[in-house]
């Protein structure tokens, strides 16, 4: 398990093992409940909140290489978003975030879900993030 960050007595870390299985279920729960079908699988790096041993938040990260289409790139026309990127744009400093989850409204667990995010991806040299919001 890598820890990210803790905040609010609610712990961030990498999910590895079974809390790896623990998020997934989560996030398998969370997407039924709301969109009523469970989200593709994910083989990407899974961000897990914690609050003792309860899952109360949950983002998945996908890192692709330069010529490697993001999933929402199958979803969404992206020449509007390579517009954006003013240097060029390079797959291999975007991380997109899905299955963006919490059970805990009203508090930071979201914000510090992608705060977490940025803990993971900008040491490895992923700076812009790429998502949906529902």
């Amino acid at each position: 398990m890598i820890e990210l960050m803790t905040d609010e007595g609610i712990t961030y870390c990498v999910a590895e093992g079974d809390r790896n299985t623990a998020v997934q279920q989560f996030m398998n729960e969370h997407a039924m409940r709301s969109f009523k079908c469970l989200p593709p699988p994910s083989d990407g790096i899974i961000i897990g909140a914690w609050q003792g041993d309860l899952v109360v938040g949950s983002v998945a990260l996908d890192f692709r290489e330069a010529h490697e289409r993001f999933p929402l790139e199958e979803l969404y026309p992206l020449r509007a978003f390579e517009e954006l990127f003013s240097e060029g744009f390079d797959r291999t400093r975007i991380v997109q975030a899905g299955r963006w989850f919490t059970t805990l409204k009203g508090s930071t667990v979201s914000h510090n879900l992608l705060k977490a995010t940025g803990i993971y991806a900008r040491p490895r040299g992923r700076i812009h993030l790429l998502g949906e919001g529902k």
